[in-house]
């Protein structure tokens, strides 16, 4: 799990590119109020589930069972039609 401060020991895929954080980006959102709720929300909790998308830093090391790193230090909020989307 990935706390609020996006060190890398937190975070449960290697990503040996990295020297200190993993820098958590929110893309262009149509909603400003929504993504600063969910930024709000984030500074507020110790832990909070949100979705993440690796692509594109991601290299699949082992197909099976996956096993996979980061190839750059940067992971997005996942997004969908100018928001964020918190489902699978």
């Amino acid at each position: 799990m990935l706390n609020a401060s996006g060190r890398e020991e937190y975070f449960p895929i290697t990503a040996p590119m990295c020297k200190k954080n993993i820098i958590i980006r929110m893309p262009y959102s149509k909603s400003e109020k929504r993504k600063r709720a969910l930024y709000n929300a984030l500074l507020l909790s110790k832990t909070m589930t949100v979705i993440l998308e690796l692509n594109p830093y991601v290299k699949v090391l082992q197909k099976e069972p996956l096993q996979v790193e980061l190839e750059n230090c940067n992971v997005f909020f996942r997004h969908k039609a100018g928001d964020y989307f918190d489902q699978l």
